[in-house]
């Protein structure tokens, strides 16, 4: 492959990256502005198939392969790019630790924490919050696991 050939193909994986980002952002901002109440689980069906997709095009063994060849090859990149490499090989080391269906369930629960917490919030009621809570907090400590098992 031809350093020419690996730019482009660096450039179309990040515009879909940001289409996924894009996507979920919208969603998460309709759903904590002008979204109907009760409407929390089908946004985050929604948003925990945006997080598949987004896991299987950035896991995929070729991204892991063309960022390991634009890396060889990072005193011929500007700065910018290089930088933009390095950001991605970090990120991509860390993403393909997590099973995929970890990944969906991790977006979709944060969904739910959001509109819990906003109910809670107006109600000034942190039982109603705490489960949702103690599900992140758990979560999150199983996912620490996957980038350091010692």
């Amino acid at each position: 492959m031809e350093l020419k050939e690996a730019l482009a193909k660096l450039a179309e994986l990040q515009k879909k990256l940001y289409a996924y980002q894009a996507a979920s952002s919208s969603l998460y901002l309709d759903g904590t502005t002008v979204a109907p109440k009760d409407t929390a689980e089908g946004r985050g069906v929604a948003l925990g198939i945006l997080a598949g997709e987004r896991h299987k095009l950035f896991s995929a063994p070729e991204v892991g392969e063309l960022l390991d060849f634009l890396w060889a090859r990072k005193d011929e990149l500007e700065h910018p790019v290089r930088r933009q490499v390095e950001e991605l090989r970090r990120s991509y080391a860390q993403l393909t630790r997590i099973p995929a269906d970890e990944y969906m369930e991790y977006a979709m629960l944060t969904n739910e924490a959001s509109d819990v917490w906003h109910r809670a919030k107006e109600k000034s009621d942190f039982e109603l919050f705490r489960p949702v809570l103690e599900k992140l907090v758990a979560f999150n400590i199983k996912c620490a696991g996957y980038y350091d098992s010692t």
